[in-house]
């Protein structure tokens, strides 16, 4: 067997262990979460309207639904499954979407490894791997955000099938990226973006003629196109649908408060530096470091090669990779979008800035240098044990990880930046209150996200549960803390939902509640 055999065989090997971790830790996980603040509306005015129109139940929803330009094809294909199986309760139903929608990040934290271990190698795909996958933030969203976590998958998984057509030059594989273009194109409008980034990468990285290389690029085109009419339902009533998409999207206002370094500031009025911050003090900071570093590698490389004048094939996926990145990211911001809720919103561009950081390992590992060799492979090891153990450490709480840059604790970073934007430890403060009383428990709150997280509990636990708008007569009273409001000094310090002296949470116990009568037990 010669070498390459045999990494081939230690990339399949590895590819299949990861496979197996990511289901023991599906397994171990699920039910560990609770629902964010836009699971359910998207379940229904968005799953449910197109699921309904596709049928032919309802007709005339859709058009003039309010979502209907918010991306469907994930969530029809939720709510499909959820419409089949009528015998699910909906506690099953959320736990199949929390299911599916790890699923497919475990298929793209699959397909990422299976890019780099072949454009780098075997411990630079791994190391980084765990740098996207294993990340705080993403592995935090990666059950019950199926719009950003999905738009990520798809993104990872049409670039993995580019790799492999630049590579080997076959048709099937060109395919493949196209229809996952159309998919993540379905997701998100920003999909586009890929579309455009492929339609210039790929004439370039074909061999052939130029008949062949225009060839190429054409059918990127129609097949992502086809694919994108299939899966958006509103187009059948009318393909101009999808200008109106685009003019919407960009026309789109959030004009409620953001807390922001300390201040409360209206959305649109948020700076260009919101996004940069953002991901710069919620991302490890080895991870970023990697990436500038492999930024840097890949520009004097991508210069040298140029200079010597045949094209490399690796260069191009290189090149379609920055697009992807640091270009789209750079595009974003020039264009200046409301944003808000961290930077969600852009997390599809996250595995492709740490694409550098695998770069970088790569040109370390690689180097003449012994001492570079060692930094190279400490620096990796130490990136992917350093995001792991966050991850571990958060539990079930990664959707708030600060590093240093933010501030000292936690509960200091509350006072500068949104923690628990979508109230998604709803969960636990509602699984608290209903530990420390036996019987009925009356919650107080107009919060969405409290109501809606007792839809995923057991049926003993939310038949349990009553809700009030006011505190009259309530046991508790639940908020979640968003648009730079301060925790409530009241809140209960066991019942609270608190890490690191931050209050994600806050449930106060009330007068006569049945907290007082059970003495609190928990």
């Amino acid at each position: 067997m010669d070498d390459r055999s045999k990494t081939s065989l230690a990339t399949r090997f590895t590819a299949f262990g990861l496979l197996i971790l990511a289901g023991i830790v599906a397994f171990l996980a699920i039910d560990d979460y609770g629902l964010n603040f836009d699971e359910n509306l998207q379940r229904i005015n968005n799953g449910q309207v197109n699921w309904n129109y596709v049928i032919g139940v309802d007709r005339k929803t859709l058009p003039i639904s309010f979502s209907r330009y918010y991306g469907p094809f994930f969530e029809l294909i939720l709510y499909a499954a959820e419409a089949l199986n009528p015998s699910w309760d909906i506690r099953t139903v959320f736990l199949v979407r929390h299911a599916a929608t790890f699923a497919l990040f475990g298929l793209a934290g699959l397909a990422f490894f299976a890019t780099l271990a072949s454009r780098f190698n075997l411990l630079v795909g791994l190391c980084a791997t765990l740098m996207v996958f294993a990340a705080p933030r993403m592995f935090g969203d990666s059950f019950h955000n199926s719009k950003d976590i999905v738009f990520l998958g798809f993104a990872v998984i049409e670039a993995y099938f580019l790799w492999l057509a630049i590579q080997r030059q076959r048709l099937a594989f060109l395919i493949a990226h196209s229809i996952f273009l159309g998919f993540a194109f379905s997701v998100r409008v920003l999909g586009i973006g890929f579309i455009a980034s492929s339609l210039l990468i790929v004439p370039w990285a074909t061999v052939g003629s130029g008949y062949r290389k225009a060839a190429a690029g054409l059918l990127v085109l129609l097949v992502s196109s086809a694919t994108t009419y299939l899966c958006w339902p509103v187009l059948w009533d009318d393909p101009a649908h999808l200008i109106r998409a685009f003019e919407e999207m960009g026309a789109f206002r959030f004009n409620n408060f953001v807390l922001f370094g300390g201040e409360r500031i209206r959305a649109p009025d948020l700076p260009v530096s919101y996004l940069p911050t953002w991901i710069a003090i919620s991302t490890p900071p080895l991870t970023l470091l990697l990436s500038f570093l492999g930024l840097a590698f890949f520009f004097r490389d991508g210069f040298e090669a140029l200079r010597r004048g045949p094209r490399d094939r690796r260069l191009c996926f290189d090149a379609a990779m920055l697009g992807n990145g640091y270009l789209f990211l750079g595009l974003i911001l020039w264009l200046k979008p409301v944003v808000y809720d961290g930077w969600r919103h852009v997390f599809f561009v996250f595995p492709f800035l740490v694409y550098f950081g695998a770069y970088a390992l790569f040109r370390m590992i690689g180097h003449a240098s012994a001492l570079l060799r060692w930094v190279g492979r400490t620096a990796g090891i130490a990136g992917a044990v350093v995001t792991v153990y966050a991850s571990v450490v958060l539990h079930p709480h990664q959707n708030v990880y600060f590093n240093f840059l933010a501030g000292p604790t936690l509960g200091a970073v509350q006072r500068r930046y949104e923690i628990d934007y979508w109230g998604v430890s709803a969960r636990q403060a509602l699984e608290r209150v209903l530990r420390s009383c036996p019987g009925r428990v009356v919650v107080a709150t107009r919060e969405r996200p409290i109501l809606e997280n007792s839809l995923i509990l057991p049926a003993e636990q939310a038949a349990r549960l009553r809700y009030s708008p006011t505190a009259v007569k309530a046991d508790f009273q639940i908020q979640m803390y968003r648009d730079g409001v301060m925790p409530d000094l009241r809140d209960h310090p066991t019942l609270s939902v608190m890490v690191d002296g931050a209050t994600l949470i806050g449930v106060r116990v009330l007068d006569g509640s049945c907290f007082h009568a059970n003495r609190g037990g928990l």
